[in-house]
């Protein structure tokens, strides 16, 4: 237990982070229709706090690489907190998409700086259950926050939801200073050039940006397909998420260990793809509570995996000493199909429906794994 000890205080920032950026995002598209916008604007919001992260997350990246990370972490929760609080006052849209623009680029300041700092401090030994327990705080912070934010919205109100976060945030931030920090290292950019130029982190980043559309679509839509299709009360959908967020941290450390034992990424990436994808198109077809927890269950499955293989593969092919700069190419990557993921299922929202959104999203994400099959076997053999 004594090489974890160091890595304990990660976990917990994490876990608060998801679970306060899960409390309001799985309800604020519900809030955002609720206050009578229309779905392209609901979707821009929340793009808007997807896309901001690109202001600022290679710049923290790498200056995480050349300064002190921690001071950065500090600034990213002090930006968190502003935001969690600015939706309590906000007064109007456009009020509300520089309030969405401020919470993005401090979520994504602490991602990318607790991640990357976590992977310079772990060490070498057991690296996939060290992930694993930084994913686990993750899992657990999705899960844990949509259900306390969906018992505070039956309950009390929307209000009462963004007080409680902002709360949590302050917390938060008092226990980024419990990190242990990393000492800068000097080197020329150009080395960070050389890295990129290697073929497997093409597609690494290539499958990034079309996994993390899947996650876009579902910070759209997801909410909306359970309270306007299906009818759930904001403490069913708070259950959902709880259940899928706790399924996802048990899978985590089976992940970690199965690396740990054969150090074979392939069929872990490959069978996490197919399965988040084909059930996300299935999603789109459930009809009641218990379909939809054993679909999303399955589809969940896949996610913990494919996660887990991108951390792994992170860590693999990236220098330890540029990790801050290239976790920023890995996250803005993955910030970008989030992106789209939002804009496009806010306009397919529009056209058609939620739950057609999700069929789209996890049909093309299936036909890109099985067209990229045989570069997966032949690029990520570690």
């Amino acid at each position: 237990m004594k090489k974890y000890k160091p890595l304990l205080p990660f976990f917990i920032c994490y876990f608060l982070l998801l679970l306060v950026n899960w409390m309001i995002m799985a309800f604020l598209p519900i809030y955002l229709k609720s206050v009578l916008l229309s779905d392209e604007k609901t979707g821009i919001i929340i793009g808007i706090y997807s896309i901001s992260s690109l202001i600022m997350v290679l710049p923290a990246g790498l200056f995480s690489d050349f300064f002190s990370p921690k001071k950065i972490a500090i600034s990213g929760a002090f930006l968190f907190m502003l935001y969690c609080g600015g939706l309590y006052k906000y007064n109007g849209y456009y009020q509300l998409a520089v309030i969405a623009l401020i919470g993005g680029t401090g979520n994504s300041i602490l991602n990318i700086i607790l991640y990357s700092l976590f992977l310079k401090v772990m060490g070498l030994g057991v690296r996939g259950k060290k992930i694993a327990l930084f994913q686990v705080g993750a899992y657990l912070g999705f899960g844990a926050g949509p259900l306390i934010g969906g018992l505070i919205v039956q309950r009390y109100s929307f209000d009462m939801l963004f007080i409680s976060a902002t709360g949590l945030s302050v917390i938060l931030f008092a226990l980024i200073f419990t990190l242990k920090d990393c000492a800068p290292i000097r080197f020329s950019l150009k080395d960070y050039r050389v890295d990129l130029k290697d073929s497997r982190i093409f597609l690494l980043l290539l499958i990034v940006l079309m996994y993390a559309t899947h996650f876009g679509v579902e910070q759209t839509s997801f909410s909306l397909l359970m309270k306007e299709k299906l009818d759930f009360s904001g403490e069913r959908i708070g259950l959902v998420f709880f259940i899928l967020g706790v399924w996802m941290a048990a899978l985590a450390p089976v992940a970690g260990h199965s690396f740990d034992r054969s150090n074979n990424v392939i069929v872990i990436l490959i069978t996490g793809l197919l399965s988040s994808s084909l059930f996300q198109v299935i999603t789109g077809y459930v009809s009641n509570f218990e379909q939809l927890i054993v679909i999303r269950i399955l589809h969940t499955m896949g996610d913990a995996l494919v996660i887990f293989t991108i951390g792994i593969l992170t860590s693999e092919f990236f220098p330890e000493q540029r990790l801050g700069g290239h976790a920023g190419v890995v996250h803005i990557t993955r910030t970008i199909g989030i992106f789209l993921g939002n804009i496009g299922s806010g306009y397919f929202n529009h056209i058609f429906s939620y739950d057609r959104s999700l069929i789209i999203n996890g049909a093309y994400i299936f036909i890109f794994t099985l067209m990229t099959l045989r570069m997966i076997r032949k690029k990520f053999t570690l």
